[in-house]
């Protein structure tokens, strides 16, 4: 079926998929939100887990304001729903960073 995909069952629950988050028929409102800094971006894009004080739920995050994809709360912190295929792999050292400016 044609358009952007809201959600899909993981397991007994619906989780947002990771399309909906750069959708704009999506509402930023009542989602959490997190705004992280390149490095945190970076870590996220490359599927890791990030440090969150009682985080849950499903949280939408941005960089600079645009929405990336989607973590989910694990207590003490935020997983990764990045898709496994769009990851980033490695970043070779002293590699030039590009700017997006």
């Amino acid at each position: 079926a044609p358009g952007t995909p809201f959600a899909e069952r993981k397991g007994d629950a619906w989780v947002p998929h990771p399309a909906a988050a750069t959708s704009c028929w999506l509402d930023r409102s009542v989602h959490t939100e997190l705004d992280l800094p390149l490095d945190q971006a970076l870590a996220f894009l490359s599927g890791a887990a990030l440090p969150g004080a009682n985080a849950r739920d499903p949280a939408l995050v941005t960089h600079r304001g645009l929405p990336l994809g989607w973590v989910h709360g694990a207590g003490n912190r935020w997983n990764s729903r990045w898709p496994a295929p769009g990851r980033i792999r490695t970043q070779r050292s002293g590699a030039p960073r590009v700017s997006w400016q």
